[in-house]
C-alpha cells in the first residue's frame, strides 16, 4: 500500500517511525497517536487536522481490548 506515492518504509523515514510501526497501524495491530497522524498529514500534504475532522460511522465500534 501507498500513501501520497510513498511506501511504508518512506512514509516512516517521513515521521520517524518503522515500516513495521506504520504496517501495525494500517492492520489495526496498533494506533497512531495525535503528534503521529499530524507528522502523516504534514508529510502526505493532507489538510491540517484532517484526521481530527474524520467522523465515525454510526454503529462501528471499534475493537476493545
Amino acid at each position: 500500500m501507498r500513501f501520497a506515492e510513498m511506501n511504508y518504509s518512506e512514509l516512516g523515514d517521513a515521521i520517524g517511525a518503522s515500516r513495521d510501526t506504520i504496517s501495525r497501524w494500517v492492520g489495526g495491530r496498533s494506533v497512531p497517536k495525535a503528534r503521529d497522524l499530524a507528522a502523516i498529514e504534514r508529510a502526505t500534504g493532507l489538510p491540517d487536522g484532517w484526521f481530527d475532522r474524520m467522523v465515525r460511522p454510526e454503529g462501528f465500534e471499534p475493537p476493545a481490548y
